[in-house]
C-alpha cells in the first residue's frame, strides 16, 4: 500500500481541481485511465463493468468506452431505443466499435410482414443518423429476415465511418439494388454473409443471368477490391447449396477465417468438390475453417495443407478425413484414427474442435468418439451434442470424453430428447477434469433428479477451477437433431453461475443467476439472483441461515425443520380445538342449568 500511495503522489496529474480535489479522491479514483480500463476489461459481463463506473463519478468517464465497444441489438423495442439514444447523445456513440443489429429477432409473437417491413426501415433510418457520430465503427453486421435496409443506411456507413472494414448483411426474399452501397466497400476485412429462409423461398438462384449483376457485385468487392480480407463467411438456414463459383477466384493470403455453408461451383451440383479443395491449399494461413453440411472429401488435402488450423466446424467425418490426408485410401491406419490423428499435424495445431450435428447415442458411439479425440493433444475446447432416441445413461459417453481430452478448458455438452444422467454422477466426472475452467451443459432433467442450483453447488464443489459455467434443463422430445434450421430444444431453466472465491482461491460462494419458465414452459418467465454459501454452517465466517431460509432448503436439516413447523400446526390446531371446547362448555353452562330448573319445576307442578 505504501508503494502505491508514492506511486500516486509522484505521478499523478490527471485530475482538475488543485491537491483539495486530489485528496477528497479515493485511491483507485487517482489511478490513470489506462490502468482503469485495464481493471474493466478484466470484470467479466457488462453489468459487472456497469457497476464498477457506477461507484464513482470520476471512474465513469473512464470506464465509458469498454461499456459502449461492442453493442448488439435485438427486437424493434431494443433497437430503437438504444440507437436514439446514440443519436442523442455523440459522446457516448463515438465509443462504439462493434455494431449487430437484429431487428426482428425476439422471443416475442412475431408480427405481420407489413409491420416487421416497416420496422426494419425505421431501424436502418436510426442507424444512418447514428452513423454521423461513430466515426471509430470497425464492424457492423445487419442480420434480418423482413426486408432489406435503407440505401441510406450503407451510404452514411460508408461515407461517415472511415475505419469500417467488417460487414454483415443478410439476404432475404428481397434482393439489393445493382447500384447500392453495399457493394461499393473497399478493402475490407471480414465479410458475412447470412442466406435467410426468406431468399430460399423465393427461388432465387445467383447462377442466372437475371441475378448475375448482383452477383458479381458481391465478388468483384471481395475478390478485386479486398485483397486484405482476412474473414470470409457464407451461412445459410437450410441444406440447399448456393451458387459461389467466384469464390474460387479468391485468392487472400491473409485470411484467417473461413465458413461456409452447402455450395456449388459448377454446372452440377454434385460435380465433385476439388475445385474447393484447391482453394483450400492456396490458402495457408486459415487458422478457423467451418464446413457446415458441405459435401467435400477433405482426403484430398496434400499433407502440408492448412498448417496453423486452430479452430474446426464440421462433421466427424471431415475431421477423420483430415486425419488420414496423404494416406491411400487402404492404408492400415484406417482402422485406427487415433493414429493417424497423432502423426498428424492437426495433433499439434487444433484447439477447439465443434461438431455440431447431434450424434445419435448407441454403444459404438463412445468408442468411436475416443478413438478420434485421444490423438488430439492440443485441444483445449470442445462444443458435442448427442441425441438420444431412447432411455440411455450417457454419463458413460462423458467418461469416455474425460478421459480422452483431459486438457480441456472449455466444455460445451447437449444431450437432448430424453432423461441422460444425474447431476450428482455428471459432478462426480467432472473432477478428471482438473484444468477446466468454463462450462456449458444443457440435458433433459431426469425425474426425481435435485434442483439445478443443488446441482450447480456440487459442480462448483467437484472442481474449485472452474470460473464460470452455464446449465440448461431442456424439454423432453423426440430425436432431435440440430441443423442449418437452427431447431433445438425448448429451453425449461437455465442459470449461470459464478463462484466466488477467498484470498487463497478456494470457492466460498456461489454467484447464481436462474431463469425458468411457470407451469411447464407455457407460462412467463421469473428471473432470481441469489447468492449460495458453500462453506458449512458452522464455519466462522459463514452466513448465518434464518428460519425462512433453513424452511425451504432441499436437505436434512430442512426437511426435518419442516416437519418440526407441520407438528406444531398440528399441536396449535389441537389446543385450540380444546380450548374452544372448553370455552364453549363454560359459556353454555348457566344456561343449561336454567334450563334444568325450568323443567323440574314443570315437572313438579304436574
Amino acid at each position: 500500500m505504501t508503494g502505491v500511495a508514492n506511486y500516486l503522489k509522484r505521478f499523478n496529474t490527471g485530475l482538475i481541481g488543485g491537491p483539495q480535489e486530489k485528496q477528497r479522491c479515493t485511491p483507485l479514483e487517482l489511478l490513470p485511465g489506462e490502468i482503469v480500463l485495464d481493471i474493466a476489461e478484466c470484470l467479466p459481463t457488462r453489468g459487472d463493468r456497469l457497476c464498477f463506473a457506477m461507484t464513482s463519478k470520476v471512474l465513469y468517464p473512464k470506464v465509458l468506452s469498454t461499456l459502449y465497444a461492442a453493442v448488439s441489438l435485438e427486437g424493434v423495442a431494443q433497437c430503437r431505443a438504444v440507437l436514439t439514444m446514440l443519436r442523442d447523445t455523440p459522446a457516448l456513440a463515438r465509443h462504439v466499435l462493434a455494431l449487430a443489429v437484429a431487428p426482428d429477432r425476439t422471443a416475442a409473437p412475431v408480427a405481420g410482414y407489413e409491420e416487421s417491413a416497416d420496422a426494419c426501415a425505421q431501424v436502418s433510418q436510426l442507424v444512418a443518423e447514428c452513423a454521423r457520430h461513430m466515426d471509430a465503427l470497425r464492424t457492423f453486421t445487419w442480420n434480418a429476415t423482413a426486408a432489406l435496409p435503407q440505401e441510406r443506411m450503407w451510404a452514411e456507413l460508408r461515407s461517415c465511418c472511415p475505419n469500417l472494414k467488417n460487414i454483415g448483411t443478410s439476404f432475404v426474399h428481397l434482393m439489393p439494388s445493382p447500384k447500392s452501397e453495399l457493394f461499393a466497400f473497399n478493402d475490407l476485412e471480414s465479410f458475412t454473409l447470412h442466406i435467410r429462409q426468406t431468399f430460399y423461398l423465393a427461388g432465387y438462384d445467383l447462377s442466372d443471368m437475371e441475378n448475375a449483376i448482383i452477383y458479381n457485385r458481391i465478388w468483384d468487392m471481395l475478390v478485386r477490391r479486398s485483397p486484405n480480407l482476412r474473414s470470409l463467411a457464407i451461412e445459410g438456414e437450410w441444406d440447399e447449396p448456393i451458387y459461389a463459383a467466384r469464390l474460387l477466384d479468391g485468392n487472400w493470403p491473409k485470411l484467417q477465417k473461413l465458413s461456409l455453408t452447402p455450395v456449388w461451383f459448377q454446372e452440377h451440383i454434385h460435380e465433385g468438390s476439388q475445385p474447393l479443395v484447391e482453394f483450400l491449399e492456396r490458402h495457408p494461413a486459415i487458422e478457423e475453417l467451418s464446413l457446415k453440411h458441405v459435401r467435400l472429401d477433405l482426403s484430398q488435402l496434400s499433407p502440408e495443407a492448412l498448417p496453423k488450423l486452430r479452430v474446426f466446424n464440421g462433421r466427424l467425418d471431415h475431421l477423420r478425413e483430415l486425419g488420414i490426408r496423404g494416406q491411400p485410401l487402404n492404408a492400415l491406419g484406417l482402422q485406427n484414427p487415433s493414429t493417424q490423428l497423432s502423426l498428424s499435424p492437426l495433433s499439434q495445431t487444433l484447439e477447439e474442435l465443434v461438431l455440431p450435428d447431434a450424434m445419435a447415442l448407441r454403444e459404438l458411439t463412445p468408442l468411436a468418439i475416443s478413438s478420434m479425440l485421444v490423438g488430439l493433444r492440443s485441444l483445449t475446447a470442445l462444443t458435442i451434442s448427442f441425441s438420444l432416441e431412447s432411455g440411455y445413461d450417457s454419463n458413460g459417453v462423458f467418461r469416455t470424453i474425460a478421459s480422452a481430452c483431459p486438457q480441456l478448458h472449455h466444455l460445451d455438452l447437449s444431450c437432448t430428447s430424453k432423461p441422460s444422467f444425474h447431476l450428482e454422477a455428471f459432478s462426480r466426472t467432472l473432477r478428471n477434469l482438473s484444468k477446466l475452467r468454463t462450462l456449458s451443459l444443457a440435458l433433459v432433467k431426469v425425474p426425481g433428479d435435485e434442483s439445478m442450483q443443488a446441482g450447480a453447488v456440487r459442480i462448483t464443489l467437484s472442481n474449485p477451477r472452474l470460473l464460470r459455467f452455464k446449465i440448461a434443463f431442456l424439454q423432453s422430445s423426440r430425436a432431435l437433431r440440430r441443423s442449418l434450421t437452427g431447431a433445438v430444444p425448448r429451453v425449461l431453466e437455465q442459470g449461470r453461475y459464478v463462484p466466488i472465491r477467498d484470498a487463497h482461491g478456494i470457492p466460498v460462494g456461489l454467484l447464481a443467476h436462474e431463469c425458468w419458465a411457470r407451469f411447464g414452459g407455457l407460462g412467463g418467465r421469473i428471473t432470481r439472483r441469489t447468492v449460495c454459501e458453500l462453506r458449512p454452517s458452522g464455519h466462522p465466517d459463514a452466513a448465518r441461515k434464518g428460519w425462512k431460509s433453513l424452511l425451504f432448503e432441499k436437505s436434512p436439516a430442512g426437511e426435518e425443520a419442516r416437519l418440526l413447523v407441520f407438528s406444531c400446526w398440528l399441536l396449535i390446531l389441537a389446543v385450540w380445538g380444546i380450548l374452544r371446547g372448553l370455552v364453549a362448555g363454560v359459556v353454555d353452562a348457566p344456561g343449561r342449568v336454567a334450563d334444568n330448573r325450568a323443567l323440574a319445576s314443570v315437572s313438579h307442578s304436574h
